[in-house]
């Protein structure tokens, strides 16, 4: 149980930091210790074949994707961003709401869903992948098709922007 919370606290401080650093290349690798820690909390969970997944897709996939995008494009990611704002009142006053409907909801689902428990050393990689690859098969290959598409159009949207003035080191 101890191992669960620091993994999970710092899970949320690396997520944290994806969101307040001004810098991509450092947002990115932010995001891969998070997504490192969301492993760690499967592990002690002991659902090794998620953890194994978790790290092999997004912390390295999705990342290395991510990165890969961050260069391709020729984002600044080594300068400074404009500074964010303190959040006002008003923006506080949703960020509670929301926080608080999240909260009921979580609580609505954890209470009224009948949940059953795998017996420690019974998980059966075949029915995951059954249940994964099975039914969700078609979500699954659509997800990946527009995640495609989003990395597609950053790419046509980070260089229309470029279009109109050269690139350093560009002689034509």
């Amino acid at each position: 149980m101890i191992w669960f919370i620091i993994l999970a606290i710092g899970t949320l401080g690396s997520a944290l930091m994806v969101v307040r650093t001004h810098k991509l290349a450092y947002a990115a690798l932010w995001l891969a210790g998070s997504l490192v820690g969301v492993a760690g909390l499967f592990l002690t969970l002991s659902a090794a074949y998620l953890a194994t997944v978790q790290v092999l897709v997004y912390a390295g996939a999705v990342v290395t994707l991510i990165l890969f995008a961050i260069m391709f494009t020729h984002a600044p990611a080594d300068e400074q961003g404009a500074t964010a704002e303190l959040p006002r009142p008003a923006a506080l006053g949703r960020l509670a709401l929301l926080l608080l409907g999240l909260a009921a909801a979580l609580a609505a689902i954890v209470t009224t869903v009948p949940w059953q428990a795998v017996p420690q050393g019974q998980e059966s990689y075949g029915q995951l992948a059954q249940a994964i690859f099975g039914p969700y098969l078609l979500p699954f290959e659509l997800l990946s098709l527009l995640l495609l598409a989003a990395l597609v159009g950053a790419v046509v949207l980070a260089r229309k922007d470029q279009t109109s003035k050269p690139l350093k080191g560009d002689r034509s």
